[in-house]
Protein backbone atom coordinates (compact mmCIF):
# COMPACT_ATOMS: atom_id res chain seq x y z
CA UNK A 1 0.00 0.00 0.00
CA UNK A 2 1.34 3.41 -1.03
CA UNK A 3 -0.24 6.77 -0.26
CA UNK A 4 0.76 10.42 0.06
CA UNK A 5 0.65 13.90 -1.47
CA UNK A 6 3.17 15.82 -3.62
CA UNK A 7 3.76 18.33 -0.81
CA UNK A 8 3.69 15.74 1.99
CA UNK A 9 5.69 12.84 0.59
CA UNK A 10 4.83 9.18 0.21
CA UNK A 11 4.35 6.34 2.67
CA UNK A 12 4.77 2.69 1.66
CA UNK A 13 3.48 -0.15 3.84
CA UNK A 14 3.76 -3.81 2.80
CA UNK A 15 5.96 -6.19 0.85
CA UNK A 16 7.92 -4.85 -2.09
CA UNK A 17 11.42 -4.82 -3.53
CA UNK A 18 14.01 -3.34 -1.17
CA UNK A 19 16.04 -0.19 -1.74
CA UNK A 20 19.53 -1.72 -1.81
CA UNK A 21 20.63 -2.66 -5.37
CA UNK A 22 17.19 -1.89 -6.85
CA UNK A 23 18.29 0.83 -9.29
CA UNK A 24 21.01 -1.25 -10.92
CA UNK A 25 18.74 -4.27 -11.33
CA UNK A 26 15.95 -2.44 -13.13
CA UNK A 27 18.49 -0.70 -15.41
CA UNK A 28 20.50 -3.82 -16.27
CA UNK A 29 19.97 -4.45 -19.98
CA UNK A 30 20.23 -8.23 -19.43
CA UNK A 31 17.09 -8.14 -17.28
CA UNK A 32 15.19 -8.65 -20.56
CA UNK A 33 17.50 -11.46 -21.62
CA UNK A 34 19.49 -14.19 -19.90
CA UNK A 35 22.73 -12.61 -18.70
CA UNK A 36 24.86 -14.98 -16.65
CA UNK A 37 24.21 -18.70 -16.28
CA UNK A 38 23.99 -19.84 -12.64
CA UNK A 39 25.75 -23.20 -12.97
CA UNK A 40 27.83 -23.56 -16.08
CA UNK A 41 27.51 -27.32 -16.44
CA UNK A 42 23.82 -27.42 -15.49
CA UNK A 43 22.02 -24.04 -15.79
CA UNK A 44 19.67 -23.73 -12.83
CA UNK A 45 17.83 -20.57 -13.87
CA UNK A 46 15.96 -19.52 -17.00
CA UNK A 47 17.26 -15.99 -16.38
CA UNK A 48 19.82 -14.74 -13.90
CA UNK A 49 20.55 -11.27 -15.31
CA UNK A 50 23.52 -9.94 -13.39
CA UNK A 51 22.99 -11.60 -10.00
CA UNK A 52 26.39 -12.65 -8.73
CA UNK A 53 28.04 -10.47 -11.38
CA UNK A 54 28.11 -6.85 -10.28
CA UNK A 55 25.23 -6.79 -7.81
CA UNK A 56 23.17 -8.89 -5.39
CA UNK A 57 19.43 -9.57 -5.41
CA UNK A 58 17.52 -6.74 -3.73
CA UNK A 59 14.89 -9.17 -2.35
CA UNK A 60 11.24 -8.48 -1.54
CA UNK A 61 10.95 -7.11 1.99
CA UNK A 62 8.03 -6.48 4.34
CA UNK A 63 8.73 -2.81 4.94
CA UNK A 64 7.50 0.62 6.06
CA UNK A 65 9.08 3.57 4.24
CA UNK A 66 8.71 7.32 3.99
CA UNK A 67 9.83 9.16 0.83
CA UNK A 68 10.16 12.94 0.81
CA UNK A 69 8.55 15.19 -1.80
CA UNK A 70 10.56 15.99 -4.93
CA UNK A 71 12.75 18.95 -3.96
CA UNK A 72 14.17 20.16 -7.25
CA UNK A 73 15.13 16.64 -8.34
CA UNK A 74 16.21 15.40 -4.91
CA UNK A 75 14.30 12.75 -2.96
CA UNK A 76 15.14 10.78 0.15
CA UNK A 77 13.69 7.55 1.55
CA UNK A 78 14.07 6.10 5.03
CA UNK A 79 12.40 2.98 6.37
CA UNK A 80 12.43 -0.21 8.39
CA UNK A 81 11.93 -3.79 7.22
CA UNK A 82 11.16 -7.15 8.78
CA UNK A 83 14.52 -8.85 9.42
CA UNK A 84 15.20 -12.16 7.74
CA UNK A 85 17.44 -15.12 8.39
CA UNK A 86 20.71 -15.42 6.55
CA UNK A 87 22.70 -18.41 5.37
CA UNK A 88 24.70 -19.06 8.54
CA UNK A 89 22.74 -16.72 10.81
CA UNK A 90 19.24 -15.99 12.11
CA UNK A 91 17.55 -12.64 12.51
CA UNK A 92 17.72 -10.75 15.79
CA UNK A 93 14.69 -9.18 17.49
CA UNK A 94 15.13 -5.68 16.04
CA UNK A 95 13.97 -4.50 12.61
CA UNK A 96 16.34 -3.78 9.76
CA UNK A 97 16.90 -0.23 8.53
CA UNK A 98 17.44 1.02 5.01
CA UNK A 99 17.55 4.36 3.22
CA UNK A 100 18.10 5.99 -0.15
CA UNK A 101 19.01 9.40 -1.56
CA UNK A 102 18.34 10.19 -5.24
CA UNK A 103 19.00 13.19 -7.47
CA UNK A 104 17.67 13.38 -11.04
CA UNK A 105 18.01 16.09 -13.68
CA UNK A 106 16.79 16.77 -17.22
CA UNK A 107 18.33 18.43 -20.25
CA UNK A 108 20.59 17.51 -23.16
CA UNK A 109 22.51 15.30 -20.74
CA UNK A 110 19.83 13.86 -18.44
CA UNK A 111 20.61 11.53 -15.59
CA UNK A 112 20.11 10.08 -12.13
CA UNK A 113 22.48 9.38 -9.24
CA UNK A 114 21.53 7.51 -6.09
CA UNK A 115 23.01 5.95 -2.97
CA UNK A 116 21.47 3.44 -0.55
CA UNK A 117 22.33 1.70 2.70
CA UNK A 118 21.01 -1.35 4.53
CA UNK A 119 21.73 -2.73 8.02
CA UNK A 120 20.25 -5.58 10.08
CA UNK A 121 21.30 -7.39 13.27
CA UNK A 122 21.71 -11.18 13.20
CA UNK A 123 22.87 -13.96 15.52
CA UNK A 124 25.23 -16.43 13.89
CA UNK A 125 24.51 -20.18 13.76
CA UNK A 126 28.02 -21.22 14.85
CA UNK A 127 28.81 -23.52 17.76
CA UNK A 128 29.55 -20.30 19.66
CA UNK A 129 26.90 -17.82 18.43
CA UNK A 130 27.85 -14.13 18.16
CA UNK A 131 26.02 -10.92 17.29
CA UNK A 132 26.83 -9.68 13.80
CA UNK A 133 25.37 -7.40 11.13
CA UNK A 134 24.18 -7.65 7.57
CA UNK A 135 25.17 -4.29 6.16
CA UNK A 136 25.93 -2.66 2.84
CA UNK A 137 25.96 0.52 0.81
CA UNK A 138 25.91 1.26 -2.91
CA UNK A 139 26.18 4.12 -5.38
CA UNK A 140 24.51 4.24 -8.80
CA UNK A 141 24.56 6.65 -11.70
CA UNK A 142 23.27 6.84 -15.26
CA UNK A 143 23.22 9.50 -17.97
CA UNK A 144 21.50 9.75 -21.34
CA UNK A 145 23.06 11.73 -24.19
CA UNK A 146 20.67 11.49 -27.11
CA UNK A 147 20.43 7.80 -27.99
CA UNK A 148 23.48 6.89 -25.91
CA UNK A 149 23.05 5.59 -22.35
CA UNK A 150 25.87 5.14 -19.83
CA UNK A 151 25.62 3.46 -16.41
CA UNK A 152 27.94 2.81 -13.48
CA UNK A 153 27.38 1.02 -10.16
CA UNK A 154 29.43 -0.02 -7.12
CA UNK A 155 28.56 -1.71 -3.81
CA UNK A 156 30.35 -2.91 -0.69
CA UNK A 157 28.74 -5.19 1.91
CA UNK A 158 29.13 -7.68 4.76
CA UNK A 159 26.91 -10.64 5.61
CA UNK A 160 25.97 -11.13 1.97
CA UNK A 161 27.14 -13.52 -0.68
CA UNK A 162 27.68 -12.32 -4.23
CA UNK A 163 24.12 -13.46 -5.01
CA UNK A 164 21.87 -12.28 -2.20
CA UNK A 165 21.45 -10.37 1.04
CA UNK A 166 22.19 -12.76 3.92
CA UNK A 167 23.72 -15.31 1.57
CA UNK A 168 22.44 -17.66 -1.13
CA UNK A 169 24.35 -20.74 -2.37
CA UNK A 170 27.43 -19.26 -0.67
CA UNK A 171 26.91 -18.41 3.03
CA UNK A 172 26.60 -14.88 4.31
CA UNK A 173 28.22 -16.01 7.58
CA UNK A 174 30.67 -18.84 8.18
CA UNK A 175 34.11 -19.98 9.23
CA UNK A 176 36.71 -17.61 7.74
CA UNK A 177 38.82 -19.23 5.02
CA UNK A 178 42.06 -18.22 6.73
CA UNK A 179 40.98 -19.69 10.10
CA UNK A 180 39.03 -22.94 9.48
CA UNK A 181 39.36 -24.02 13.13
CA UNK A 182 37.35 -21.05 14.39
CA UNK A 183 34.29 -21.91 16.54
CA UNK A 184 32.65 -18.59 15.64
CA UNK A 185 31.28 -17.33 12.33
CA UNK A 186 32.31 -14.14 10.57
CA UNK A 187 30.38 -12.20 7.93
CA UNK A 188 31.27 -12.66 4.30
CA UNK A 189 32.84 -9.54 2.78
CA UNK A 190 31.80 -8.76 -0.78
CA UNK A 191 32.02 -5.91 -3.22
CA UNK A 192 31.31 -5.46 -6.89
CA UNK A 193 30.64 -3.11 -9.77
CA UNK A 194 28.88 -2.94 -13.12
CA UNK A 195 29.52 -0.73 -16.16
CA UNK A 196 27.13 -0.53 -19.10
CA UNK A 197 26.75 1.34 -22.38
CA UNK A 198 23.73 1.15 -24.69
CA UNK A 199 22.78 2.83 -27.97
CA UNK A 200 19.29 2.97 -29.48
CA UNK A 201 18.74 2.79 -33.25
CA UNK A 202 15.07 2.95 -34.13
CA UNK A 203 13.36 0.04 -32.38
CA UNK A 204 16.65 -1.70 -31.54
CA UNK A 205 18.88 -1.19 -28.51
CA UNK A 206 22.48 -2.38 -28.66
CA UNK A 207 24.49 -2.73 -25.46
CA UNK A 208 27.60 -3.96 -23.72
CA UNK A 209 27.73 -4.82 -20.04
CA UNK A 210 30.81 -5.53 -17.89
CA UNK A 211 30.44 -6.66 -14.27
CA UNK A 212 32.55 -8.10 -11.45
CA UNK A 213 32.03 -9.38 -7.89
CA UNK A 214 34.54 -10.47 -5.26
CA UNK A 215 34.05 -12.35 -1.97
CA UNK A 216 37.00 -12.12 0.43
CA UNK A 217 36.39 -13.82 3.77
CA UNK A 218 34.30 -17.01 4.06
CA UNK A 219 34.28 -18.30 0.46
CA UNK A 220 36.88 -16.27 -1.45
CA UNK A 221 35.73 -16.14 -5.06
CA UNK A 222 35.86 -13.71 -7.98
CA UNK A 223 33.16 -13.52 -10.65
CA UNK A 224 33.43 -11.57 -13.92
CA UNK A 225 31.01 -11.31 -16.83
CA UNK A 226 30.97 -9.57 -20.21
CA UNK A 227 27.72 -9.42 -22.20
CA UNK A 228 26.91 -8.03 -25.65
CA UNK A 229 23.21 -7.71 -26.40
CA UNK A 230 20.69 -6.61 -29.04
CA UNK A 231 17.07 -6.00 -27.99
CA UNK A 232 14.50 -5.29 -30.73
CA UNK A 233 10.96 -4.09 -29.94
CA UNK A 234 8.97 -5.96 -32.58
CA UNK A 235 5.70 -4.75 -31.01
CA UNK A 236 4.94 -2.84 -27.79
CA UNK A 237 4.34 -6.24 -26.14
CA UNK A 238 7.08 -8.34 -27.77
CA UNK A 239 10.86 -7.85 -27.63
CA UNK A 240 13.31 -10.07 -29.53
CA UNK A 241 16.60 -10.75 -27.74
CA UNK A 242 20.09 -11.82 -28.85
CA UNK A 243 22.96 -12.01 -26.34
CA UNK A 244 26.51 -13.28 -26.09
CA UNK A 245 28.01 -13.65 -22.60
CA UNK A 246 31.41 -14.76 -21.34
CA UNK A 247 31.74 -15.35 -17.62
CA UNK A 248 34.49 -16.56 -15.32
CA UNK A 249 34.46 -17.65 -11.67
CA UNK A 250 37.66 -18.26 -9.72
CA UNK A 251 37.98 -19.68 -6.21
CA UNK A 252 40.93 -17.67 -4.90
CA UNK A 253 41.98 -19.90 -1.99
CA UNK A 254 44.93 -22.29 -2.28
CA UNK A 255 43.85 -25.30 -4.33
CA UNK A 256 40.91 -23.44 -5.86
CA UNK A 257 39.91 -23.59 -9.48
CA UNK A 258 38.56 -21.51 -12.33
CA UNK A 259 35.42 -22.02 -14.39
CA UNK A 260 34.87 -20.15 -17.67
CA UNK A 261 31.69 -20.28 -19.73
CA UNK A 262 30.47 -18.65 -22.91
CA UNK A 263 26.88 -18.73 -24.11
CA UNK A 264 24.80 -17.40 -27.00
CA UNK A 265 21.15 -16.76 -26.26
CA UNK A 266 18.32 -16.11 -28.72
CA UNK A 267 14.75 -15.59 -27.62
CA UNK A 268 11.87 -13.25 -26.97
CA UNK A 269 10.07 -11.71 -24.01
CA UNK A 270 6.36 -10.89 -24.02
CA UNK A 271 4.75 -8.29 -21.75
CA UNK A 272 1.09 -8.71 -20.84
Amino acid sequence: MTFGKPTLGTFKLGRDFGLFAFDVIINDMTLLGLGGAFLSEDPAHTSLGGLGFGYVYTDRLAQMNYTTPDWGGFQGTLGIFQPFDGNGARSADTPGFHGKATYSWKGAVAGTVSATFLVQDVITSAATPTDEDIQGFDVFGKVSIGDLGLLGYYYDAEGMSSLAIGGLVFPGFGTPADNPASVTFEPEEVDGYMLQATYTIGKARLGVNWASNEQDNVTPIENEKLTFGVYYNLTPALTLVAEYSNQESEITTVGGGTDETSNINLGAIMFF
